[in-house]
């Protein structure tokens, strides 16, 4: 039963990631017209004989607890018509499931804060000193919810959903962690991803690509992990169509699961220089 809805919010992600695709490019190339993004290079991709078993250890370390901080730095790359933009997003977010984060988000000189309590979820932009609040479920199913960080954004998504079939308040961490393990090493295939597993290098460091890729959804997820050590180093989605390609790409820079926070950690309290307003987008802008 975990599996089956975990497939299902699986999908569900990626035709939020689907929107992004067509959304994204208009903005970021029509104000910036004039970056370019310059490809990290990497030597060829090389076919290899499907091994699972650093997927699956680099999952269980991934996912295996109920509370931690995450560092990362997500690029949205869109390409159009020879032109080419990189907006980077980097982030802290701390996540104590089932549902409450607090994440740190900057866009060069621009700052937000977005702290979730299960039930409300606030937005801060320090630089304008507003705020606005709306329930967690509003946020989650938006598009900015990706910017708390693609992975942290994917775990909350997918336990929002089994909160909502099912009466207790509580998820069992085992079970949940079975589910995300089982989906990609053996169940992706019921929704129709081709899986492939390639190796590449960059930088002198060599990393195992496991792809999901979907024709239905003219998507391609990819997770990146270190050969080496068997973690988890980055989360990759690809996609667009014949005029526009789109990479969203987070790198884990840090993930810290000694997480200490306090009574007001995953609660935002205003101040009365504060102006709260109806909404506030994440804009890099």
């Amino acid at each position: 039963m975990i599996t089956f809805m975990f497939l299902h919010i699986f999908k569900a992600r990626w035709w939020i990631l689907f929107n992004i695709v067509f959304i994204f490019p208009a903005i970021a190339l029509g104000e910036m017209a004039d970056c370019r993004a310059q490809s990290v290079p990497s030597s060829v991709n090389e076919q290899t004989p499907t091994n699972l078993a650093p997927l699956k250890k680099a999952l269980n370390r991934f996912f295996q607890y109920e509370r931690y901080q995450l560092s990362s730095e997500t690029t949205m790359r869109a390409t159009m018509e020879g032109s080419k933009v990189d907006i980077i997003n980097k982030n802290k977010t701390m996540i104590v499931l089932p549902n409450q984060f607090r994440s740190e988000i900057q866009y060069g000189d621009k700052k937000y804060l977005v702290i979730s309590d299960g039930e409300t979820t606030w937005i801060y932009d320090s630089q304008k000193n507003k705020y606005a609040s709306m329930s967690a479920e509003q946020f989650q199913a938006s598009e900015d919810s990706i910017l708390v960080g693609l992975s942290s954004s994917f775990l909350l998504e997918i336990v929002r959903s089994l909160l909502t079939n099912q009466e207790n308040e509580s998820i069992n961490q085992a079970e949940l962690l079975q589910s995300i393990v089982d989906f990609f090493i053996e169940n992706y295939k019921d929704e129709g991803f081709v899986f492939t597993q390639t190796n590449q290098a960059v930088d002198g460091e060599d990393y195992l690509l496991y792809r999901y890729k979907s024709d239905a959804e003219k998507m391609e997820f990819i997770l990146w992990i270190d050969a080496k050590t068997q973690t988890l180093n980055k989360l990759q989605i690809l996609g667009g169509d014949r005029e526009i390609a789109v990479e969203i790409t987070e790198n884990i820079l840090e993930q810290n699961f000694n997480l200490i926070t306090g009574n007001n950690t995953f609660r935002f309290i205003p101040t009365r220089w504060m102006t709260k307003v109806d909404t506030l987008p994440l804009e890099p802008f």
